[in-house]
């Protein structure tokens, strides 16, 4: 196993391995027909097929959990700062690519503080303290549902259990539903400011994307708080005499999966929703404002010291450590040469595509076929492209079962995603596959993430805000 970081999942992941070896058939018998099963029978579905996912708990220790909480309180202010300077600096306005009718929804008041609601941060984390950031996702921030599910089925597991009582441990997951909609009501709280009112609310997304199955869980948790819940389509929404409706219900409260980038792609057929969140008519959650952080060239404008006087030195060191080197990819034959000679080094990606699409690495392409993709790239009229330094993966070798090869460990890259509510370190997303890119584009399994701690000291993971107990 190669040396990657945090060293108490080294730990943890070398003692389960030990548990594994020598029954490799037995646990892949019980994934298959007991673990498998549950999750074929579970809510956790993309494009209604189940989540791929391992059998392969990845454990980090309550001092890492806090590690991480510190490194985002930090990331946080300045991010506060950045959104801050957006607002107020026509100047710095114009870093960002955004159009007219864009830029002037963001600077609209959403009638509520929170910049940003709802986020996971993406990230590769190895070799010590050293952790680059690689995206933030504010707008359709997803996968709470797989993370609820897999953490879950994959606790009921005996690898698992004998894990725990071998170490002397307990295992602690994520709550990721009720906190959040503890704050989507905190905010219509703030925004309309009534206190007991129960919001009439919609999901909203453009049919055929987002998880819907994620969309009815949510649904029902809302619904057993004696919420009106609706799963809408924003193309549907009517604004007449100041008030927004759904199937002529009045809506209260949008909880927004919808990407602003393909909102405002369909700005003419959602003319009803942006009037409304203009004059203030529907709490949005999130606003336009996240956008700000959820566009990739804020990685571009993170690594440009110019840009960033209003930031003290010690907050520009972070993002020198943290942040990986970005910049546009512009026409010029100077900019060009460089990407093309540092091709081994490099990744390009769209500003504002998800799911990993446009996303592709130097290391996976030959020198004619990464030509080729710069020069389509720059070919391709209002498109906007970075090119990143590759951040090499952490790795660790994982458990697998598949019908295509025999069940055992094999060497897995991922890359953990950090769910924040209103800022805080909610939960914990972790995907990892064998390819240089993790996503449904190349190879990605979720795994089940848990923190840990002595079973003598299970008042301390109890104590953490939102951690769910497995013994």
């Amino acid at each position: 196993m190669k040396s990657s970081y945090p060293e108490s999942t080294r730990y943890l992941q070398k003692k389960y391995r030990e548990i594994i070896s020598g029954r490799e058939e037995t646990f892949a018998a019980e994934y298959q027909k007991e673990i498998m099963a549950k999750m074929k029978e579970s809510s956790a579905k993309y494009k209604g097929e189940h989540v791929p996912f391992l059998y392969n708990p990845f454990i980090i220790s309550l001092e890492d959990w806090n590690y991480l909480k510190g490194i985002m309180e930090k990331f946080n202010k300045i991010l506060d700062k950045v959104i801050d300077q957006y607002l107020s600096s026509s100047k710095f306005r114009r870093y960002f690519p955004f159009d007219d009718c864009m830029e002037e929804h963001i600077l609209v008041d959403p009638g509520y503080e929170s910049y940003y609601p709802i986020a996971r941060f993406d990230l590769f984390w190895q070799d010590g303290e050293e952790l680059k950031f690689c995206e933030i996702n504010t707008d359709g921030t997803s996968a709470m549902n797989e993370v609820r599910v897999i953490q879950e089925i994959v606790s009921q597991g005996r690898a698992v259990k004998e894990l725990q009582t071998q170490e002397d441990i307990v295992l602690g997951g994520f709550e990721l539903f009720e906190s959040w909609i503890d704050r989507l009501e905190a905010i219509y709280r703030e925004f309309s400011g009534q206190k007991n009112r129960k919001p009439v609310t919609a999901i909203m997304d453009f049919e055929g994307e987002g998880v819907l199955s994620e969309f009815s869980e949510y649904q029902g948790f809302m619904e057993k708080r004696g919420w009106e819940v609706y799963i809408a389509d924003p193309r549907e929404f009517a604004y007449r005499n100041d008030k927004l409706y759904y199937q002529d219900r009045e809506i209260d409260l949008i909880y927004r999966r919808a990407t602003t980038q393909r909102l405002f792609a369909e700005q003419e057929d959602i003319k009803d929703l942006l009037q409304a969140y203009r004059e203030g008519a529907v709490c949005l959650c999130g606003s336009f404002r996240s956008q700000i952080i959820h566009n990739k060239a804020l990685f571009k404008i993170l690594t440009d010291p110019e840009k960033l006087n209003f930031l003290t030195a010690e907050e520009k060191e972070f993002l020198q450590r943290h942040i990986p080197e970005t910049d546009f990819i512009l026409p010029d034959e100077r900019t060009l040469t460089e990407i093309t000679e540092r091709q081994q080094d490099l990744i390009v990606k769209p500003c504002d595509l998800n799911a990993c699409q446009g996303v592709r690495t130097g290391q996976d392409l030959s020198r004619e076929e990464w030509q080729s993709c710069l020069r389509e790239i720059v070919g391709a009229r209002g498109e906007n492209y970075l090119f990143q330094k590759y951040c090499n993966p952490p790795e660790l070798d994982m458990f697998l079962v598949s019908e295509k090869e025999p069940p055992g460990f094999k060497e897995f890259n991922y890359i953990i995603g950090l769910f924040l509510y209103d800022q805080k370190l909610q939960g914990i997303y972790n995907r990892a596959g064998r390819k240089n890119i993790i996503g449904a584009v190349a190879e990605c399994f979720t795994t089940p993430v848990y923190l840990s701690a002595a079973r003598r000291e299970r008042e301390k993971l109890e104590s953490q805000s939102g951690v769910i107990v497995y013994e």
